[in-house]
């Protein structure tokens, strides 16, 4: 099921509204991390300029305590966004899992006779368990990475604008392969939380009317609908990680090209 971006956002708007203070300051701190990311290599070439040229051994200890500050001052607002993000991301999730069990608790009983608990334990807490990332950082980490992506062009393109247009086509190029594969990879992550929904949900059925299966003598059929649900999980699973390790490995060519340019640039 194709989801609209104006629901993402409009999920992603209301259960964040009550954490306003800490999404600024979750922003603001990974947009400083960024900023000094992009600062970092810029410190890092004054200093070996510095000591190509002989400059005196004043300077470059400057420099290297700059080059080493940036440094720990990026691990610092690292470790302060993850805090911030966890936060952020439990409490957002958290107020998600109350509106879904009322929800369900709202529905009538033909929902609850096709749906088990163990299924709606698993999409109520593991569905959206894995919706913390989109809530804490996600949203933040895209705007954010444009702008340091942004910015590394413009600094490419202020050291060489042969560079910077290059990198420009290159990191075009890549997009549309992303993109080209985005709506396969999403299906197939999609599959096995289905399988996986389904499996718990027979577990919990099981695990309810435990007394009455063994005094009906039904364990055997019970362990057996169990385990005619696995071998479909593993396989969309298996299914899963090979379209995640191919989504992957599909920019490591783009990538290694890209890197390839810039060591002809570099020794031209």
């Amino acid at each position: 099921m194709n989801i609209s971006l104006t629901v993402y956002w409009s999920l992603f708007a209301h259960y964040l509204t009550t954490q306003r203070k800490r999404m600024i300051l979750l922003t603001i701190v990974l947009l400083g991390g960024i900023g000094f990311q992009i600062a970092n290599p810029q410190v890092l070439r004054v200093f070996i300029d510095a000591a190509l040229n002989g400059a005196p051994f004043r300077d470059l200890m400057i420099a290297a305590a700059l080059l080493l500050g940036l440094a720990l001052l990026v691990q610092f607002l690292t470790v302060l966004a993850t805090y911030l993000s966890e936060v952020v991301g439990w409490t957002a999730t958290n107020a998600l899992r109350v509106d879904l069990v009322a929800h369900c608790l709202d529905l009538d009983l033909s929902f609850h006779t096709v749906h088990t608990s163990g299924e709606l334990l698993e999409c109520v807490d593991g569905d959206v368990s894995a919706l913390a990332h989109f809530f804490s950082q996600l949203v933040v980490q895209v705007f954010g990475n444009m702008l340091l992506l942004a910015g590394i062009l413009i600094a490419l393109g202020w050291e060489d604008w042969r560079l910077g247009l290059s990198a420009g086509l290159f990191v075009f190029i890549s997009l549309v392969a992303l993109i080209r594969l985005h709506s396969r990879w999403v299906i197939e992550i999609a599959r096995p939380r289905r399988a996986m929904a389904k499996f718990f949900g027979v577990l919990g059925e099981n695990l309810t009317g435990l007394e009455d299966v063994q005094a009906n003598g039904a364990s055997s059929y019970a362990q057996h609908r169990m385990w005619t649900l696995l071998p479909p999980w593993l396989r969309f699973y298996h299914r899963s990680r090979r379209a995640d390790t191919s989504f992957w490995g599909a920019s490591v060519p783009l990538f290694a090209d890209r890197l390839h340019d810039l060591f002809l640039y570099d020794f031209d």
